[in-house]
C-alpha cells in the first residue's frame, strides 16, 4: 500500500519481508485448503499469493490465489493469478525507491529471484518464444474477463516487474542481470508487436480471445510504478498517450458520471461476451487512469475521467457511496 509506504513505513516493509518469506517457505504438502484446489497435485513453489491467513497463518495460503481451473503451460501446476507475482516484485522496488533500505533489498532478492523464474514459466508460445506470458482465461485479477494469449494486463505488469528487477539487480550487481535485461528487452518489444493497432492507435486487450480488439481501461497497469518511482516506461509514450485517447472517447467520454468503463469495442458497442466486469467501472482503475492521463498532458480527458469517479460518491446523494465506496458499479 502506498500509504503504508509513504506514512507507516515499517509496516510495508515487514509485510513486504513477510510476503518473501511465503514464496520461499510455505507448506507445499497442504493445499488442500485452497478453493477448488488439488491436494495430489500440490500448489506451485515460487508464487505470490492473493492474500494468507487461513489455518495457519505463516504456511498456508488463503483460498483465493491458488486454483486449479488451469495450468501454465500444461506443467501439472495449479492455475495461479500470475499478477500478484509481479506486482509483489514492483512492490518491493517501491519501497526500496522510497527508503534506500539496502537491508530490505537484500532480504526480499531470493524472492523476487525465485517469483521471476517462476513467472518464466508462463510463456508458453511455441519457439521461438516472445518473453511474454500466455494467458489462459482466468490468470489475472480481471479473471471474469477471460484474457487469452498474450494480454495487456499480464504483459504490461510483467514488462515492469522486468524493469525493477533488471534496476534492483544492476544496484545489488547480480549475475541474472543480463538474463533479465534480455527478456525485458524481449517482452518490451513484443508486447508492443503483438497488440499496438496501428489503424485504431490503441493496445487490443489480448491477442486469442473472441473479441481481443477491445479497448481496455486497465491496459496500462504496469505502467503506474515504473512512472512514479523512477523506471523506464514499459511501451512507447507517445502510443501510451494515444491508447488513453482511445480510452477516453470510447469508455469515458459516453457517460462522464461513471468514470471508465473496463472494456468497450473500438466502436463504442459493449462486449458481446456479457462478462459482468465488461460492465463494471472500477473506481480504482478510474482514478489511476485519470492520473495518468493528467501526466501524458491530457488534462481535460483526465479531470473528466476522475470526475466519473468523484459524482456517484460525493455528488449522488442518493447512492451513499461516500461512506461506503464500492469497488466497481455498472450503468445496467
Amino acid at each position: 500500500s502506498i500509504v503504508y509506504a509513504k506514512f507507516w513505513p515499517e509496516m510495508e516493509r515487514d509485510l513486504l519481508r513477510c510476503h518473501a518469506d511465503f514464496v520461499l517457505y510455505y507448506d507445499q504438502c497442504n493445499p488442500s485448503i485452497g478453493r477448488q484446489t488439488s491436494p495430489e497435485i500440490g500448489a506451485p513453489r515460487d508464487f505470490t499469493s492473493n492474500h494468507c491467513g487461513v489455518g495457519d497463518p505463516f504456511f498456508i495460503l488463503s483460498p483465493h490465489g491458488y486454483e486449479s481451473r488451469l495450468a501454465p503451460c500444461d506443467t501439472g501446476h495449479i492455475h495461479v493469478l500470475s499478477d500478484n507475482s509481479t506486482k509483489f516484485i514492483q512492490q518491493c522496488w517501491r519501497y526500496f525507491s522510497l527508503s534506500n533500505d539496502f537491508d530490505f533489498l537484500n532480504y526480499v532478492w531470493p524472492a523476487m529471484e525465485s517469483t521471476y523464474q517462476f513467472m518464466k514459466e508462463y510463456d508458453c508460445e511455441i519457439e521461438p518464444k516472445d518473453s511474454l506470458p500466455e494467458a489462459r482465461g482466468y490468470d489475472n485479477a480481471h479473471d471474469c474477463l477471460g484474457m487469452w494469449g498474450t494480454d495487456m494486463y499480464d504483459g504490461g505488469f510483467w514488462v515492469g516487474a522486468l524493469e525493477a528487477m533488471d534496476t534492483m539487480a544492476a544496484i545489488l550487481n547480480k549475475p541474472i542481470r543480463g538474463e533479465v535485461r534480455a527478456w525485458l528487452e524481449a517482452a518490451k518489444r513484443n508486447l508492443d508487436s503483438e497488440l499496438w493497432d496501428p489503424a485504431g492507435l490503441y493496445y487490443r486487450i489480448d491477442t486469442e480471445s473472441d473479441y481481443n480488439t477491445a479497448v481496455f481501461s486497465d491496459a496500462l497497469c504496469g505502467q503506474r510504478y515504473c512512472e512514479e518511482y523512477g523506471l523506464p516506461d514499459i511501451l512507447p509514450r507517445w502510443k501510451m498517450t494515444s491508447h488513453m485517447r482511445k480510452v477516453y472517447d470510447v469508455n469515458v467520454a459516453p457517460n462522464l458520471n461513471f468514470g471508465a468503463k473496463l472494456e468497450r469495442m473500438p466502436d463504442g458497442s459493449n462486449v458481446p461476451s456479457g462478462d459482468r466486469e465488461s460492465y463494471e467501472y472500477w473506481v480504482g482503475t478510474t482514478y489511476y487512469l485519470a492520473a495518468m492521463m493528467y501526466r501524458s498532458g491530457l488534462t481535460n480527458e483526465a479531470l473528466n475521467t476522475a470526475y466519473g469517479a468523484y459524482y456517484p460518491v460525493y455528488v449522488a446523494n442518493h447512492l451513499a457511496y461516500w461512506f461506503n465506496t464500492p469497488e466497481a458499479w455498472r450503468d445496467g
